[in-house]
């Protein structure tokens, strides 16, 4: 009985690309969320999973303040200012992928859910695993999908809330540009008496 012990060549491995998300979602036939369903995601947020005040100020910066999920992860408790007192208090932000960074004045809801989450928290990231480490991007995408289901929208929520607030102004008329460094809108009929 003889085997044969050949080495055949196999044919080069191409690893097949899944297909990539499409822009718009196929059910809205909008990539945005309007103010009632982005409140409806955020308070699901605070409804589901072991960490709820987390879950829930997360999404409510996220879509306040335009972060993508890696400036999210990378949040740090010195980029706010909590410091009890009169005056509003800051935040600021830290942009990647060639943005300029910002401030930010924060709502009374935001420090308050702030000060309650950063009680008892010795880690410097503010958005942290049960692990005591900075949450993935992945992590936060399955927060988001997770808060979606649970507001029952019936579409798929990308985890770049920020990204619906301004295609909600585009889509409503609103312009958006830059000047000197600051982001500004203004409205048609704005454009109109210049």
């Amino acid at each position: 009985m003889t085997t044969d012990h050949r080495v055949t060549r196999a044919a080069p491995y191409r690893a097949r690309r899944k297909p990539g998300p499409s822009r718009q979602s196929p059910h809205v036939g909008r990539n945005y969320l309007r103010p009632h369903e982005a409140n409806a995601v955020i308070e699901a947020a605070g409804r589901v999973g072991r960490q709820r005040l987390r879950d829930q100020v997360l999404l409510r910066l996220m879509y306040r303040h335009g972060l993508r999920a890696s400036e999210a992860k990378h949040t740090r408790w010195t980029d706010f200012d909590l410091t009890p007192g009169l005056g509003p208090k800051a935040f600021h932000v830290r942009r990647f992928k060639g943005s300029n960074d910002s401030v930010h004045t924060l709502d009374r809801d935001e420090v308050s859910a702030l000060r309650r989450l950063k009680a008892g928290r010795t880690s410097p990231f503010v958005f942290v695993s049960e692990r005591g480490g900075p949450l993935s991007p992945d992590m936060i995408a399955r927060i988001v999908e997770r808060a979606a289901e649970t507001a029952k929208l019936g579409f798929h929520v990308h985890p770049f809330l920020a990204a619906t607030a301004l295609a909600e102004l585009k889509a409503t008329g609103v312009a958006i540009y830059a000047d000197k460094g600051m982001a500004a809108l203004s409205s048609p009929s704005e454009k109109n008496r210049r």
